[in-house]
């Protein structure tokens, strides 16, 4: 961690801070699933499936979820494949009134290069490093899209906030003793947090807080351990953790940087009714209680510390490279070290930042959080200059948010409706709710107060529909549980729909209508068209879809004029497990995988990837290499194979994984019994010396070598 010059930031904000975007913030509700959209990759199993529990786990509407397949990663790449084409096609489906967050899932590039655009600044100051996060340059979506390098200032955020003007910090080292006696007739309170509406392109406020969900390279978890991540930290909700706050006094610049904070924060946490300690050393030691905990040390390491992090805490470090999350082997402490312990969100950056408070958050970040919000509305009120802070965590975690009790009048589950209806709402508590979001079908409606007639207009397709409302509290919180009415539109007559309950990933996906004739049928998934007939049938891939709770929009026309629409849920489980080898494997397998004879001279080589093929002297134009052998198993699981590069065909014990030589990556789950399976890969080369990568393995992917890799002598 390097500390800057004395007096260097003042100078970077002169010369950067171009334009003061906001003098004043408008504030308006918090977040809530109707407000989030999810980014996916189209061609990543593990991008959908991760983004399919999600809205699963949340409530999340399909239509908030987009499929985007950019390349690169300067920052021109960002705007133009990444970024841009996010936020236009939400706004092309009308939901730019009611996106508060966006979610990255998982296998996007997370460290997005700068260089492109600070060229511009001559004499650049050592502080303004040439990498982002995709997530603080999300946030700053209006600045980055305009090239506007006030996107890189130390005062980027104006929605930051912090402690009231006028309040005592504290001294590094200061006991609490001392720090009261300084303070004695001073005051101590501090300001309360107030949730923020920043709905892009068509208000002032240029914030888009963001986060991502997961991510499954490098020190990366697993899928199934994200997905069981999610779920903890979804249980959390309301559940007002019994624990303390811990404030580590580390001994170094990186504990020192925020230790102006420390009593300020345990005054404001305690008159919150949490418990707050300040303690000297890098962690908390033996703490079975930790609701949350601030940090600040090169290398931590949380399992010897003997402490145990409450469901929904928000633990994070302040070091240089807590963000490096593709590059394992930094030498320091990554943000994954805190999630893996059972954080609900971290945070790190992911380039030396220096020892610069504004590019952290700010330990007021648990203020904001015991005050009700949302763990992605927390970070981005605490931290100034956040474009090179990566956060990964569930956004909507809200552990300390209330629930209150409201109930819709006018409307009951399940009832029929033939045309609009008057809707309003009442709540137990005299003027607990400051007004209601109405939403139906996840489409932002409009709001109202407590007794005031809203109409509900639900024309449309016939069939089930579903209207929310979501309770905005007097600190402009979002509740928790919102009231959910399912409802029919009209009766939609014999119309039957079939479709399986579950199937294997891979397998195609056959819905039908019947007793009804058609025009037009069509499947959704993640608001996209992905199958469409003229007939009663459609067929799709659920390789389209990913795996987990699939939640499919379908949507009838009928030759009578009438529109139909059904959502239904499908599991899609992991593939059909392949079969090891039934007969007894040959005598003597050794490690290694043989190159066939053929066209090339036969040898036995530990591995299939790197530069093997330019090793061998490279392939003529459409000359063909083979390798051949086994796949040892050592345990049943799910596995996932990565294949990169053209010309590749991939065969497992027969069956036929990559038939026909691909012509771009490949990402494949394989469903896998501990066991022996005969493998064969072949490729094929239009170029001359190109390498050949392939990539494998169960908890984390690595290059497929003798580890895995047999062959009979």
């Amino acid at each position: 961690m390097r500390y800057p010059p004395a007096r260097e930031w003042r100078y970077v904000i002169r010369r950067i801070g171009l334009v003061a975007l906001l003098s004043s913030v408008s504030l308006r509700a918090g977040l809530a699933p109707e407000n989030v959209a999810v980014c996916v990759l189209p061609d990543s199993w593990t991008s959908l499936t991760l983004a399919n529990h999600y809205a699963e786990l949340r409530g999340i509407p399909g239509d908030n979820i987009v499929r985007v397949k950019g390349r690169g990663q300067s920052v021109d790449a960002f705007r133009s494949t990444w970024l841009s084409p996010a936020l236009e096609e939400l706004q092309q489906r009308g939901l730019q009134r009611q996106i508060r967050c966006i979610a990255w899932s998982d296998g996007f590039p997370l460290k997005i290069g700068l260089a492109g655009d600070l060229k511009a600044l001559q004499n650049k100051p050592k502080v303004i490093t040439n990498e982002g996060s995709i997530n603080g340059l999300t946030y700053l979506y209006q600045l980055v899209a305009q090239t506007n390098l006030h996107y890189v200032s130390l005062r980027s955020n104006p929605l930051y906030a912090g402690p009231e003007a006028g309040f005592v910090p504290s001294e590094p080292g200061e006991s609490e003793t001392s720090y009261r006696k300084r303070v004695k007739g001073k005051g101590l309170d501090m300001e309360a947090a107030c949730a923020h509406r920043a709905a892009w392109g068509f208000v002032d406020e240029p914030g888009l807080p963001s986060v991502v969900l997961g991510a499954t390279g490098g020190e990366g978890f697993p899928l199934s351990r994200w997905i069981e991540f999610l779920r903890r930290a979804r249980a959390a909700d309301g559940t007002r953790p019994e624990g303390t706050l811990y404030l580590m006094q580390g001994g170094d610049i990186r504990s020192r940087t925020r230790e102006w904070a420390y009593h300020p924060l345990k005054y404001a946490m305690e008159k919150r009714g949490i418990r707050t300690r300040i303690e000297k050393g890098t962690l908390p030691r033996e703490k079975k209680d930790v609701a949350g905990a601030v940090l600040g040390r090169a290398t931590l390491d949380w399992p010897g510390s003997g402490s145990t992090i409450l469901p929904g805490a928000i633990v994070e470090n302040l070091t240089s490279f807590g963000g490096f999350i593709r590059r394992p082997g930094s030498g320091q402490t990554s943000l994954i070290h805190f999630l893996a312990a059972g954080a609900a969100g971290s945070a790190g950056t992911v380039i030396e930042p220096y020892a610069i408070q504004e590019k952290f958050p700010s330990p007021f970040i648990h203020m904001h959080y015991a005050d009700g919000l949302r763990l992605a509305e927390a970070f981005y009120r605490s931290i100034h200059a956040p474009y090179q802070l990566l956060i990964i965590g569930d956004p909507l975690c809200a552990p300390w948010a209330k629930e209150v009790k409201v109930a819709v009048n006018g409307l009951s589950p399940g009832e029929q409706l033939d045309g609009p209806r008057a809707v309003s709402f009442s709540s137990a508590g005299p003027g607990e709710v400051a007004y209601a979001e109405w939403f139906m079908d996840g489409r932002y409606l409009g709001t109202s107060g407590a007794g005031t007639v809203f109409p509900l207009d639900p024309s449309g397709p016939e069939g089930t529909r579903q209207l929310v409302l979501q309770a905005v509290l007097s600190n402009r919180t979002t509740a928790l549980a919102p009231v959910v009415i399912p409802f029919r539109y009209k009766d939609p007559g014999p119309a039957r729909l079939e479709i399986p309950e579950s199937l294997y990933y891979g397998e195609a996906l056959a819905i039908r209508v019947s007793g009804v004739e058609l025009r037009r049928f069509e499947v959704r998934h993640f608001g996209e068209v992905l199958g469409t007939s003229n007939r009663n049938a459609v067929r799709i891939s659920t390789r389209q879809v990913g795996m987990g709770p699939v939640r499919l929009d379908l949507r009838a026309s009928l030759a009578d004029g009438r529109e139909l629409r059904w959502i239904r849920r499908v599991v899609v489980r992991a593939p059909r497990p392949l079969r090891p080898l039934a007969q007894k494997p040959p005598p003597r397998l050794k490690p290694g995988i043989r190159l066939a004879p053929g066209l090339r001279k036969e040898q036995v080589l530990k591995t299939v990837s790197g530069e093997v093929i330019k090793e061998l002297g490279g392939l003529k134009a459409n000359e063909r290499a083979v390798f051949e052998g086994y796949l040892e198993i050592p345990e049943t699981g799910l596995y996932r194979i990565q294949v990169s590069g053209a010309g590749v065909a991939l065969f497992i014990n027969g069956q036929a994984l990559l038939p026909e030589p691909a012509s771009r990556e490949q990402d494949l789950p394989l469903s896998l019994y501990m066991g022996l399976y005969p493998f064969r890969l072949t490729v094929q080369r239009a170029q001359p010396r190109a390498a050949l990568a392939v990539r494998f393995g169960k908890d984390r992917v690595s290059p497929l070598d003798a580890s895995f890799l047999r062959y009979a002598p």
